[in-house]
């Protein structure tokens, strides 16, 4: 009797024992609380989901949206953006202007190709043709579609070229053409400098900064692509090579070989003389640096510049400069 007895709390302990075992080994991924160990557990397979393979025309149009957005809002803004790119369908050529940078000639050139012979008006030419109502009589990059914008920018057998200018004298015509303050006194001049340009000019593209000493950087996409990458790069000071390239890619040739005077029948390349500018509209700010800059103030513009003066290439110039200024001022 008392074995029978021992014999049923032994089933009775062990039954109950049995079936949690059997219910862990079938159940074991559903309790939370017993995870199988890492050792028994195998990886389960997944079947990667296909994805679309990006055409070379929708990568071309993102990256012209990417470069669009690195743009201040005078190269997008449809009732502004007269500072852009300018695309000429005949060449075509895709010309981008940067203030200060003689870019009322270059997009005068381009009226000149389009037949508008207003180009030597520098009003009609800032209006971009558009003054009293009527349509722009140039077309903006910005305002194609992004395939076909991005297949001007990117796209081959279209030519591309910006005009670049040395940073210190271009900041120097820019208060002298555009500031408000000039005429005024050296002293004034130096403090203006110095309330403007209070830290890397490259990192204010997007805040009020007046576009004719806005960096260079901040225009033609050059924080998406760096200079030389889209835009044939030419130096404003220059002159001649860039209007031997434009020869080579221009078809009229009498474009540029004749009606550029204002005094006379001159090239294009010799309306770049003072004598032929628009009255007013020529600083010769490079002859000026020695007059306006002490060395103490030259070296700080110069710091404040330097991420656009190496981008562009004018480490050679801006040497030089401070050579002469630190010459002519010594005691």
């Amino acid at each position: 009797m008392a074995a029978h007895k021992a014999a049923l709390v032994t089933v009775g302990l062990v039954l109950p024992t049995l079936i949690l075992l059997l219910c862990v080994a079938v159940f074991q991924d559903t309790f939370l609380f017993l995870p199988r160990s890492s050792v028994d557990r195998a990886p389960r397979s997944i079947t990667p989901t296909a994805q679309p393979a990006t055409s070379p025309e929708a990568e071309r149009a993102a990256w012209y949206q990417t470069w669009k957005r690195s743009m201040p809002r005078h190269y997008v803004e449809p009732d502004r953006g007269e500072i852009a790119p300018y695309v000429d369908f005949v060449t075509p050529l895709v010309y981008c202007a940067i203030p200060k940078n003689a870019c009322t000639q270059y997009k005068g050139l381009l009226f000149r190709i389009k037949g508008d012979m207003r180009y030597l008006s520098a009003a009609h030419v800032h209006s971009l043709g558009s003054e009293r109502g009527k349509p722009m009589n140039i077309t903006r990059v910005t305002e194609l579609d992004d395939e076909e914008g991005a297949e001007f920018l990117r796209g081959a057998g279209v030519e591309r070229f910006a005009i670049v200018r040395n940073p210190v004298v271009r900041v120097l015509s820019g208060f002298m053409d555009k500031s408000g303050l000039f005429p005024c006194s050296r002293e004034e001049f130096r403090a203006w400098v110095r309330r403007t340009f209070v830290d890397d000019m490259e990192n204010k593209c997007g805040v009020q900064v007046n576009q004719h000493w806005k960096s260079q950087l901040c225009f033609c996409g050059f924080r998406v692509a760096a200079p030389g990458e889209v835009f044939r790069i030419f130096h404003y000071e220059n002159v001649d090579e860039v209007v031997r390239y434009l020869d080579g890619v221009i078809e009229d040739k009498k474009v540029l070989s004749t009606g550029w005077g204002r005094q006379r029948d001159v090239s294009f390349l010799e309306s770049f003389s003072s004598s032929q500018r628009v009255k007013g509209h020529t600083t010769q700010a490079a002859t000026k640096v020695a007059e306006w800059f002490d060395l103490e103030t030259f070296d700080y513009l110069v710091n404040v510049l330097r991420p656009e003066i190496d981008s562009l290439g004018y480490q050679g110039e801006i040497a030089e400069i401070r050579q002469h200024l630190a010459s002519e001022q010594t005691p």
